[in-house]
């Protein structure tokens, strides 16, 4: 709901225009010419963020105000102006206003859902032409092919691939079990921590592991594509397994941002990470490597929720990556598969008898993390090669994901391995006893 506050704010500013704000004249709805105009407003707005329009204040910012007896004319000739001059219908609301006596009419443009808004013209109630605008810093304009097919596809842009990691971790020898390769990312937090795990081993307890684990998962996550992009931003992996034959695409006039050690945030200072190792300085593991143009790093910390996050943030896209602990508990090394014991009381009963009778050196324990990658562009209104060159970037990155930190997508490629060793064995037997 807009409050006086935020009109007087908008009235205070310099800008006469921006991408969410636009005001029209009082008289805006007494021509043809000028319902039209509003059309063309709306539709712009919806087809990019939404916005409002504030109609009784002038573009010169001069408060004309609406009269309380014209309110309600104005609202049903923008309701019948919705119905008939814009498609798909757009979702809007009304708020009325009172500023020094007078009344300002708001409307709220809501975002498109689904396919852009056009304004159409009609001849015998078929639609024989449409028209699209689009919202810029400076007002309104046509869209050109480009952003028209990007408006079309936008809802297919933005999408959200979860997968989970199960780490392996053995308290007699304080490290992560490298052993087990799925999910190759151990190698990761196992990189990252062993200073840790060297320095302070007699300070890790359980709840402390649980703790770095989480706080530790953006860090090794940009530790793991980092190792892919010490060359480029834009690459062709192909072998993400091993880290060989990476090729960089060949870019004219087209950079990377350069990410050093010293660029990596530093965990928050009332972090468990942060407390306990300020000398260690684990990101200065980090070897430079690139990042698409403009991008920033954000890491946040939900530790109430054993939470974290990494955000790759960039004028054309936002990346996130959240890692949650869901479950955490003991595992008999080289025996069942976690996914068997997850769901079986028994299994983590027997374990707790071995760690009490102080068979320690078959106890592993694992933790689940529940892994999420959030991916949100904007609009291209500078440069659509550009952003064709970002869907590469994201494709790189699922693949990293699905190589190297998805532990079921591992678990399948493993029993398929298995499967294909045995039929590779029972081969050489038949052939030998016809032999």
């Amino acid at each position: 709901m807009t409050t006086i506050g935020e009109i007087q704010e908008l009235l205070s500013s310099n800008s006469h225009k921006n991408k969410t704000v636009e005001f029209k004249e009082s008289g805006i709805l007494t021509t043809s010419s000028g319902k039209k105009k509003l059309a063309h407003e709306m539709i712009a707005f919806a087809n990019l963020n939404g916005g409002k329009i504030f109609i009784g204040i002038t573009d010169l910012k001069e408060f004309e105000g609406i009269k309380i007896v014209d309110m309600e004319r104005y609202k049903g000739q923008i309701n019948n102006i919705c119905k008939t001059n814009i498609s798909p219908p757009l979702d809007f609301s009304f708020e009325t206003l009172k500023l020094n006596g007078d009344n300002v009419l708001i409307i709220n443009i809501f975002k498109k859902k689904d396919i852009p808004h056009a304004f159409v013209k009609m001849s015998n109630g078929e639609i024989i032409e449409r028209t699209y605008y689009i919202r810029t810093d400076y007002g309104k304009r046509l869209v050109t092919d480009n952003e028209l097919q990007w408006l079309f596809l936008e809802r297919r842009t933005d999408k959200c691939f979860t997968w989970r990691s199960i780490l392996f971790f053995t308290f007699s020898e304080m490290r992560f079990l490298l052993e087990y390769k799925n999910p190759k990312c151990q190698e990761e937090y196992e990189h990252l921590l062993y200073k840790i795990f060297f320095y302070y081993k007699d300070e890790i307890s359980e709840n402390k592991i649980k703790q770095l684990i989480i706080q530790m998962s953006p860090y090794a996550f940009l530790f793991g594509i980092s190792k892919f992009l010490k060359d480029g931003w834009l690459v062709n992996i192909n072998n993400v397994l091993n880290e060989e034959n990476i090729d960089v695409h060949n870019m004219e006039n087209i950079t990377g941002e350069l990410v050093k050690n010293e660029n990596i945030p530093h965990p928050p200072k009332k972090s468990l990470l942060s407390n306990i190792m300020p000398s260690l300085a684990f990101y200065k593991e980090f070897n430079n490597f690139f990042l698409p143009p403009y991008t920033r790093i954000k890491i946040e910390y939900d530790q109430s929720r054993l939470k974290s996050k990494l955000i790759l943030i960039n004028p054309d896209f936002t990346f996130t990556f959240s890692f949650i602990l869901i479950n955490s508990g003991l595992k008999i090394k080289g025996e069942i598969p976690y996914d068997e014991v997850i769901n079986k009381p028994f299994f983590q009963e027997l374990l707790k008898y071995r760690m009490e009778m102080g068979d320690t050196n078959e106890v592993l324990h694992f933790y689940d993390l529940e892994c999420k990658m959030k991916v949100k562009y904007s609009f291209p209104d500078k440069n659509f090669m550009l952003m064709n060159y970002y869907y590469v970037f994201e494709k790189v990155i699922r693949e990293i994901i699905t190589n190297r930190w998805d532990y079921f997508i591992g678990i399948n490629k493993s029993a398929q391995e298995r499967i294909f060793i045995l039929e590779d064995k029972v081969d050489r037997i038949l052939e030998n006893i016809k032999k």
